[in-house]
């Protein structure tokens, strides 16, 4: 049996989280399910029991509820892999970018490899595959008669690794498809189409960052709501490599990386550019903040290609942003309003990165210690005045005139008459 086999079949595992930069270790009571709705490679369907307690409002006891949730473990034959689930969602959190909560999971035999908790069982999960295969099944029935983005997309060239797509109107008409296909199966408010659409990019916008060289059709999805409300799933599959290909397969077919992110920019910038901006302006405060989750996250090994990877990416992308702000026609005073919230998001991202994975040292001060002391050296301290040449002369003239009245008076006085 490999290690795969056995961390797919251990009877225990352990939850491993990391708080002020120390490793804490959790019990986590993890059902297998032994069918799935899914099709799965090297990962299982779980369900995440856990207890919640409550205080009864009414007798002031504490109470116990039983909580389920849903999840996906998973163990690769590579580390990295699995590595890199953990350092790609965290990344997506600190730009902003949503995405399931992946965790490193521990088996009994101390094997390693990762949990990701998944959606509430209230929503219905639907892949971009399905709904696409639902499309066409339309069209072939006669009840989808628009079917001009159905055209763009079959005209567009058959490509490979080595013949990528590279024309900007072309890779938009690629992305385009994925939301005309969403739209045509369900019926859009104007609210739910612009959050769609924004958090796709979002997503594509995570996949350059973070050097992903795939994204097709099975690999997001939607979900759907009782009410049959519709929004775009959180990032959950993050198509693992170390190598930061010139080229990424999208929707099936093959474009060039760096037109991927001219189009994004020239295309949907309205979309992300709270995030470009924020990385412009506090990059090395990011690049920090993203070493630490990778040294933090994997072996010596695999740290500085992967800190490679990215950190290139981020600086295509901050060319484009600086190359973009001259263009964007925003006003001065619009972008210095919108950059102080920026900022300030920046800020709060960073920081709680910071106190994730940063040493707390016992002999530090503590923040409210800081302030006294800064204070405290604001404070002017009081000055004693210096006397001048000139009050000091004439208090000494005064002295000398008092003294000759004096002389004088006790002459006078002191005369015999």
């Amino acid at each position: 049996m490999n290690d795969i086999q056995k961390f797919m079949t251990s009877a225990k595992y352990y939850l491993v989280d990391i708080f002020h930069g120390k490793p804490k270790i959790s019990n986590i009571n993890i059902n297998k399910k032994e069918t799935s709705r899914y099709n799965l490679t090297n990962r299982m369907e779980v369900e995440i029991t856990s207890k919640t307690k409550k205080i009864d409002p009414k007798t002031g006891e504490e109470m116990y509820t039983l909580s389920k949730t849903g999840g996906f473990i998973k163990c690769s034959e590579n580390s990295y892999s699995d590595d890199l689930d953990i350092i790609n969602q965290e990344i997506a959190t600190l730009l902003g970018v949503p995405s399931s909560k992946i965790f490193r999971l521990v088996s009994e035999d101390n094997i390693r490899g990762t949990i990701n908790i998944s959606i509430s069982d209230d929503l219905v999960q639907l892949n971009l595959e399905l709904i696409i295969k639902e499309t066409f099944k339309r069209v072939k029935n006669g009840t989808l008669t628009d079917i001009d983005w159905i055209k763009k997309y079959a005209m567009l060239p058959i490509t490979s690794n080595e013949e990528a797509i590279t024309d900007v109107n072309k890779i938009a008409e690629l992305i385009d498809f994925s939301i005309f296909a969403i739209k045509s199966n369900f019926h859009l408010t104007e609210k739910e189409e612009q959050s769609l659409i924004k958090n796709y990019i979002l997503m594509l916008l995570l996949d350059y960052v973070t050097g992903q060289e795939y994204r097709d059709f099975k690999d997001y999805s939607i979900l759907v709501d009782r009410e049959k409300h519709v929004s775009f799933a959180p990032v959950y599959d993050f198509n693992n490599t170390l190598t930061n290909s010139e080229v990424i397969r999208l929707n099936n077919k093959y474009v060039s990386k760096e037109a991927l992110i001219a189009t994004l920019f020239n295309k949907y910038y309205n979309y992300f550019k709270d995030i470009s901006r924020g990385l412009n302006e506090n990059i090395d405060s990011y690049k920090k903040s993203i070493k630490l989750i990778i040294d933090n996250n994997t072996t010596k090994e695999y740290q500085d290609i992967i800190t490679n990877n990215i950190f290139t990416n981020l600086n295509n992308l901050i060319e484009l942003e600086n190359e973009k702000r001259i263009d964007f026609g925003e006003s001065r005073i619009d972008m210095v309003l919108t950059q102080t919230s920026i900022n300030l998001n920046a800020v709060n991202r960073n920081q709680e990165i910071r106190n994730k994975y940063e040493l707390v040292d016992p002999n530090k001060n503590s923040l409210k210690e800081i302030e006294d002391k800064m204070l405290k050296i604001t404070e002017k301290p009081k000055i004693k005045k210096k006397l001048s040449i000139g009050f000091i002369i004439s208090i000494v003239i005064g002295i000398i005139i008092m003294v000759t009245v004096l002389i004088l008076s006790v002459y006078f006085f002191t005369i015999p008459k």
